[in-house]
């Protein structure tokens, strides 16, 4: 299994590769948006009970959780798509950054 750091502690979340996928978490927050909506609407036809609030924000916690992951995964995607394009690197340091600069100069 393999995940996205969550800060630099590396603490990395505990979830298969296949939901990092951008398509994978935008079916998972799709589905959570529809499981809120359905108990936020008890809320507001009246019937105020803790299931339908804990659920209903829960659920709505959970859409945006992917959503952030399902755009995440596609600023990399398209991160990596560009710097295959344009033969950069996409995220280094400046260090990284200068060696493979002068590495291109050299490279007739």
């Amino acid at each position: 299994m393999k995940g996205i750091a969550a800060n630099g502690s590396g603490f990395v979340l505990p979830l298969p590769r296949f939901v990092f996928h951008p398509l994978t978490a935008v079916t998972i927050a799709s589905i959570h948006a529809y499981l809120s909506l359905s108990h936020l609407s008890e809320l507001v036809t009246g019937q105020v009970q803790w299931e339908h609030i804990w659920k209903g924000f829960g659920a709505l916690f959970g859409a945006y959780a992917f959503a952030a992951l399902a755009t995440r995964g596609m600023l990399a995607r398209r991160q990596q798509a560009a710097a295959v394009a344009h033969k950069t690197l996409p995220m280094c340091s400046v260090r990284a950054l200068r060696e493979w600069c002068r590495k291109e100069d050299s490279n007739p």
